[in-house]
């Protein structure tokens, strides 16, 4: 009984018209994927999801694109998505994003094994190398790590004494340099997230982070682990930072030439004007043509690009006694 009400219910589920919360285009169910989580996406949607985030190693994003949901895709969901060689990729970053975790995991200088790391120094188990985990050196019992800043300053004194270096001793020592030079660079602009203590920029947009690592949000400004977007509106931080102006006012003044028209057309460039900001998040989004249901890019959520309010159902929202779905800018 239970088996036929299962088929019953998928072949209902094949030939039912659907609406995609993704691109928002209806087509039927045999076109779309149900996931365990029960929601329902078209098939060109998931499949573009899941190549783009496993070309980007951003593992984290796997998940049910419903907003409410975020459910992971298990396995199975996935190879089905992703073919042959997707999925080997995908298991190659999943085992890799593992082994990252592990903290007393490190790999080599010599040869990149991973080895297990004890009191700050570790043995290679194929070459045997025995090495310091903070400097990539040889062990050093007793004696204080060098920092990055003294190790560049060797390596470079190095070099000097030397009258002809292999092309090979160059690049492995130019690539130890960059390491270095990098890892300086990350201490001082990166925060840590509050989890797992992976070290994150942030280039542009909002305060509002997620790890890339454990997939945790946290606030950019304060280090704080958070929920969502509540932690900006209960005025704890700013969302995005503000540009501070020496005078404001006379800014202002200089810019003003006492033609109103000019003004607010330098005011408001084009591509504000025909964007509409997200009554969750704030971004501004644009239209997809004529259709006035926008789905933010940011937070996933969905509104009105005319009343700027939410939409939880789309055919309860637009409609005679609504707004219009379709109108032009």
């Amino acid at each position: 009984m239970q088996s036929y009400s299962e088929k019953r219910s998928h072949k209902i589920f094949l030939e039912s018209l659907l609406v995609c919360g993704i691109c928002l285009s209806e087509d039927v169910g045999r076109n779309f994927i149900k996931l365990p989580c029960h929601h329902s996406f078209c098939l060109k949607c998931m499949e573009f999801h899941c190549k783009i985030h496993v070309k980007e190693g951003n593992l984290t994003q796997l998940a049910c694109p419903d907003t409410n949901c975020r459910n992971p895709l298990p396995p199975s969901v996935l190879k089905s998505l992703l073919r042959d060689d997707g999925y080997a990729q995908w298991e190659s970053f999943a085992l890799q994003k593992l082994l990252d975790a592990m903290p007393d995991l490190v790999y080599c200088p010599r040869c990149s094994a991973a080895c297990l790391e004890v009191d700050n120094d570790a043995q290679c188990p194929g070459c045997f190398f025995t090495f310091c985990t903070l400097c990539k050196r040889r062990r050093h019992v007793g004696d204080t790590c060098i920092t990055p800043e003294e190790k560049i300053r060797i390596l470079k004194q190095e070099r000097q004494k030397l009258y002809s270096i292999p092309e090979e001793q160059l690049l492995k020592e130019q690539r130890e340099i960059d390491e270095l030079i990098n890892i300086q660079e990350a201490l001082r602009d990166s925060k840590q997230c509050p989890r797992c203590k992976m070290a994150i920029s942030k280039i542009e947009g909002c305060n509002k982070m997620t790890c890339g690592n454990c997939g945790r949000f946290f606030c950019y400004r304060c280090n704080k682990a958070i929920g969502g977007y509540d932690h900006f509106w209960n005025g704890n931080c700013d969302m995005f930072e503000r540009e501070q102006d020496e005078n404001p006012q006379q800014q202002d003044d200089e810019n003003f030439d006492g033609d109103p028209d000019e003004d607010a057309e330098l005011l408001e460039p084009e591509w504000v004007l025909l964007t509409y900001p997200c009554p969750n998040c704030g971004r501004r989004n644009e239209k997809l043509g004529t259709n006035n249901h926008i789905l933010c890019i940011g937070c996933r959520g969905h509104y009105c690009a005319l009343c700027r309010k939410r939409v939880l159902r789309g055919e309860q929202h637009f409609g005679p006694r609504g707004c219009q779905q379709h109108t032009e800018d």
